[in-house]
């Protein structure tokens, strides 16, 4: 089937940045697509992503271009990947990537802006070719009546070089004016006119110069043809045909913007300066019907032996890349190759990134409600404000189908793991809504649950006979119910399987099947480390804690020793990834929304620290267990702080007279309450902003 022009080169906008081509068989020299083919179709490329994703900047016309043929491309689909390298104000350049297969195949680089609004200083040179070549009646080409000029009927070689049967061609009668020039007039055979992205196939489709040096008769003298001498049958003799000549890499210039409607014919002069060792170089003018310059183009080509075109193509592949769209299967002939999955330090690298930036979110965030309502109001709303950040970064980033900041600077991309492809809506938004607002449900929902479940345990336990299986049971559960139902084990048992897979950090991630891949091209000697140690680690420390857990509670029916994971009735140390939190701070918090008091006496039956005597004046307090014990609002209390300055008997985060006095390494005394929150935060004065952690803050007593 024979394509015209336009069919040849029609390009479909897969998304903003990938389009889509079919190079077809009839534009073809051999089995390799025509390079000014290959080259146009990378400027209809362009022409396409300037008129539709960056059509706001008004630059339609490619002025510069530069491809690099790496790889021989072949008939079939193609994908283009566009990456906008710099967009200016006059002019912008972008990256484009021919892919087939998985395999880079032509990169370049082109250059947009708009020719007839460019502007600046303009001067005539009075440059003109020489030798200058015959006159000719423009007028009279169509018909062949031209008396210089004559049309090639028959181009050699032409079942072999396929795309050249899509143009007229017209050379000198006389011959070219030197051995190592070539000229000729050029015009579509469909009759499609000449517009500015026909100027790669243009500036490609020329008479072989090392085939006139290889023969006594040039294969393209019009001479030769009207007197019917075959210069192919000669050309074949003289081993010319067993040739290829595949560019390696061509320039464009464009210095003129062709009408809308395109023209019919334009003129080219092709020139060679050195061929040697196999590889030769051209210089090409293209020059529109009057004369003026439309384009110039620079060529590195090589000379192959025509079995290098027709040879298999081999299958190894140095690039990769990802579908957005479902795998299917791959057509015949083609393989389809994946990015590798991104390893266990890119993964944990890009979480620690991405909790940096929630943290810079949360600490602004937290200024504004203090501003507004507060230091009380703002501890108090610790947790809400941590979860509205998580929703606003996650919300922002991955809920919309970008990446968030630490998975861009890793590298890493987030897809799905059953079906290669980005996720869908609903895999983002449930995993958003997993790892976000069910752990905040939980820490408001576990402290009721808890709370009435120990009072219906201590109630059975009161009725049931102290022998019986069920009052051991149910004694068990009670002794570890904070433990039992805390969800820091699967924690634990998730992180652990990540540290021997690297696949999957969030449980939120495992349960929505999300994983990375790495979208740098790895060398075969680059080795991806693992975290397997930590695995074995984390494993063994487990199983020491279960260990010595069931042998504590069988052999002693008592409460299970100090751990990292166990500590007394529930306080434990996170093993959650997404904690960044300093360990010595969940002592006092084993989980936010935790009742204070509860944590206080349990933290003090663990450490057996008795409570202090209580203060009269804690009237907001008497229905607490524990309760605030120095009230510095009576002024018989600690009446030695603040003697110069009452306002010295204030704390400074909340503004009201200090409860319970504690104070920090570096001198300043606040509320035992608000610095205890500060510093779950952020380890630091919240005055002098020196390094202060929460095991040192002490809490002062008259």
């Amino acid at each position: 089937m024979m394509f015209s022009f336009k069919d040849a080169t029609a390009i479909t906008q897969a998304s903003s940045h990938n389009y889509e081509a079919h190079f077809r068989d009839d534009w073809c020299i051999g089995s390799v697509p025509h390079g000014g083919y290959i080259t146009s179709c990378f400027m209809q490329v362009a022409k396409l992503h300037f008129d539709t994703t960056l059509a706001k900047r008004n630059q339609p016309h490619t002025i510069t271009l530069h491809l690099e043929f790496v790889r021989r491309t072949e008939v079939g689909a193609a994908t283009f990947t566009v990456r906008d390298v710099k967009l200016g104000r006059l002019t912008s350049t972008i990256h484009i990537t021919l892919t087939q297969n998985g395999r880079e195949e032509v990169i370049g680089y082109l250059t947009h802006s708009n020719i007839p609004r460019e502007e600046g200083p303009s001067f005539e040179t009075r440059w003109q070719l020489e030798p200058p070549p015959p006159k000719t009646n423009v007028s009279a080409l169509a018909s062949d009546s031209d008396s210089k000029w004559q049309e090639r009927k028959i181009m050699p070689f032409s079942d072999f070089r396929k795309a050249s049967n899509k143009f007229r061609f017209f050379f000198p009668k006389e011959g070219q004016v030197e051995h190592s020039v070539a000229d000729q007039w050029m015009a579509l055979k469909s009759g499609e006119k000449l517009t500015n992205v026909t100027l790669g196939t243009i500036a490609d489709m020329f008479p072989q110069l090392p085939e006139i040096f290889r023969t006594e008769t040039d294969p393209y003298s019009i001479k030769a043809e009207t007197k019917g001498i075959d210069t192919e049958a000669e050309a074949r003799k003289k081993g010319v045909a067993k040739f290829w000549y595949p560019t390696l890499l061509l320039n464009l210039d464009i210095k003129k913007a062709l009408p809308e409607e395109g023209v019919d014919w334009l003129f080219t002069r092709t020139r060679a300066k050195q061929m040697k060792n196999g590889r030769y170089d051209l210089e090409i003018v293209v020059l529109d019907e009057s004369g003026d310059i439309v384009a110039l183009s620079h060529h590195v080509c090589f000379i192959l032996p025509a079995s290098r075109n027709l040879a298999k193509r081999s299958t190894d592949k140095s690039t990769n890349f990802v579908r957005d769209t479902p795998a299917t299967a791959a057509p015949s002939g083609t393989e389809s190759f994946q990015y590798p999955f991104a390893a266990s330090p890119d993964i944990i690298r890009a979480h620690q990134k991405d909790a940096y930036f929630q943290g810079v979110l949360l600490e602004r965030l937290s200024s504004v409600l203090r501003n507004l309502y507060g230091a009380r109001f703002a501890h108090s709303y610790t947790s809400e404000a941590r979860t509205i950040t998580e929703l606003l970064y996650l919300g922002l980033t991955t809920l919309v189908g970008n990446r968030t900041l630490g998975e861009e600077y890793c590298d890493i991309v987030q897809i799905e793991d059953d079906t290669l492809r980005l996720p869908t809506l609903l895999r983002r938004s449930g995993y958003i809504i997993s790892t976000v607002l069910v752990p905040y449900s939980l820490t408001r929902i576990l402290p009721s649950f808890r709370r009435r479940l120990r009072s219906k345990l201590e109630h059975s336990l009161k009725h049931s006979s102290p022998s019986s299986l069920s009052h051991k049971l149910q004694s068990y559960t009670l002794s570890n119910l904070d433990t039992l139902t805390s969800p820091s084990p699967i924690y634990a048992l998730s992180l652990a399987t990540f540290y021997f897979t690297g696949a999957y950090y969030h449980l939120a991630k495992r349960l929505w099947g999300l994983r990375y891949i790495f979208t740098r091209r790895l060398e075969p000697s680059e080795q991806r480390i693992g975290y397997e140690v930590l695995g074995v680690l984390l494993t063994l420390q487990l199983a020491v804690q279960a260990y010595s857990h069931v042998s504590s509670t069988y052999a002693t029916h008592r409460p299970p020793a100090a751990g990292s994971a166990v500590i007394d009735a529930g306080v434990e140390l996170s093993l959650d990834p997404s904690s960044y939190a300093p360990n010595t701070a969940l002592l006092i918090d084993a989980e936010p929304g935790t009742d204070a008091t509860q944590v206080e006496k349990r933290v003090r039956r663990t450490t057996h620290t008795p409570a202090p005597p209580r203060t009269t004046a804690n009237d907001d307090d008497d229905d607490d267990a524990v309760g605030v014990r120095y009230r510095l609002a009576d002024e018989k209390v600690m009446g030695w702080i603040g003697a110069e300055s009452p306002q010295q008997r204030k704390c400074t985060l909340c503004l009201e007279e200090m409860r319970d006095p504690a104070a920090t390494t570096c001198g300043h005394v606040f509320c035992w309450t608000c610095v205890r929150d500060w510093l779950a935060e952020r380890p630091e004065c919240p005055l002098c902003r020196q390094g202060c952690a929460a095991q040192h803050v002490l809490p002062l007593r008259s």
